[in-house]
């Protein structure tokens, strides 16, 4: 569940959410796409607050400084150029400022 931000439907419209809402309940169904990137691993810091939830549940041998170098290296690693469009209007927009 988020603790920051709003959860939209896939026209970017805020999801209207009542008393009994849960995640992945939307109160319509909209049209339109989404990208959503689960990662394995974010960030070390973000790792290690994973590693102290798991201690507490006797999983940390599954969570070692190992298992976050070995998929922070290959599992995190993609190439995503979709905001590659916007370069060259935001250097020509800037150069403007100039």
């Amino acid at each position: 569940m988020l603790k920051i931000g709003a959860y939209l439907h896939a026209d970017h419209s805020p999801i209207e959410r009542d008393p009994n809402w849960r995640p992945g309940h939307a109160d319509r169904v909209a049209r339109g796409t989404i990208c959503l990137f689960h990662y394995m691993v974010k960030s070390l810091e973000e790792y290690r607050w994973k590693q102290l939830r798991f201690r507490e549940k006797n999983l940390e041998s599954r969570y070692t400084d190992d298992f976050f170098r070995e998929h922070d290296a290959v599992v995190n690693e993609m190439e995503n150029d979709e905001l590659r469009r916007f370069a060259e209007p935001i250097r020509a927009m800037t150069s403007r400022w100039h």
